[in-house]
């Protein structure tokens, strides 16, 4: 996961809209393919092509099925070594970037 020295307001407000509560799930409608642990991804009605890190390629792959935010940041956390006010920053942050690209269904308790 990147690393950022201080919350910036894109991290704080993705952090407000990704509370521990919200549901998330992949949305139908990409062609994947694993290559050397990672997802490279083409979304079928916009052309777009997404190649994936190693770490969102763990967050893709869980998103299979809904999820917690709460969920996906502890898996994480048992995977990686991240601190875990880090790893909240990064994963709203990761999931903001999903859901502006249409990519994910968020759903709010």
């Amino acid at each position: 996961m990147a690393v950022s020295k201080s919350p910036t307001d894109s991290s704080r407000t993705a952090a407000d809209r990704f509370g521990d509560d919200v549901t998330v799930v992949q949305k139908p409608g990409l062609l994947e393919a694993e290559v050397d642990g990672e997802i490279v991804a083409l979304h079928i009605d916009s052309g777009k092509c997404y190649g994936m890190n190693a770490v969102s390629s763990h967050i893709w792959s869980l998103l299979a099925s809904p999820h917690t935010v709460a969920s996906v940041r502890a898996t994480l956390m048992e995977r990686y070594a991240v601190a875990e006010d880090e790893c909240r920053e990064q994963v709203a942050l990761h999931l903001a970037q999903l859901e502006s690209e249409g990519l994910i269904s968020v759903t709010t308790p």
